[in-house]
């Protein structure tokens, strides 16, 4: 039990540095507090499970948590500007950063669909440009775009988060503009 007052104190001091209210709607019933609804999201996160499965596993475990379609509502009422704040509040301030994007497909069609469009995988790449934290292995700030574009977009966006005083970066981010800018 002391693991578990660990870890739901070290959400509730979380949520405290971020200004965050104690209950998560303002006229509803008072039944959880928002840093249950918290705590439930991020271990369906980092567990990689199910709203129905983090409700059946916190509920063996002991710990109260609100309902599948709470905890769904609660999703998607976070927006990425209070993500952007849970990043800065734990990530610290960098010195040396690296930045760089991916992209990684956003469906994952069933081969009845692909054998309907003749085999071809649809081309919806969802694109990540982090900046990462080389000293300390953290993320400091993150873009995400569900439409192509340039790796050098979410530049000045990452280098404006992170404030960092070195950056890395590869060939895709070598433009005279970033250069005075970053100067």
């Amino acid at each position: 039990m002391a693991k578990e007052n660990k870890l739901i104190n070290k959400v509730k001091r979380l949520l405290r540095r971020l200004g965050k209210p104690r209950w998560l709607h303002h006229f509803g019933p008072k039944t959880y507090e928002f840093y249950e609804h918290f705590a439930a999201l991020l271990i369906r996160f980092f567990c990689r499970l199910s709203y129905r499965r983090v409700k059946e596993f916190l509920d063996l475990i002991g710990i109260r948590c609100p309902s599948k379609s709470a905890l769904h509502d609660t999703a998607k009422k976070l927006d990425t500007h209070f993500w952007s704040q849970v990043l800065n509040a734990t990530s610290g301030k960098p010195y040396l950063i690296s930045i760089d994007s991916t992209a990684f497909s956003c469906t994952n069609p069933s081969y009845h669909y692909l054998r309907r469009i003749n085999g071809a995988l649809p081309k919806v790449p969802v694109k990540a440009s982090i900046a990462f934290d080389t000293r300390t292995k953290k993320v400091i700030a993150a873009k995400i775009r569900v439409l192509p574009a340039h790796d050098i977009k979410d530049a000045v966006y990452l280098l404006k988060k992170a404030n960092p005083k070195v950056l890395v970066a590869d060939k895709a981010y070598d433009a005279t503009w970033l250069h005075d800018y970053c100067n």
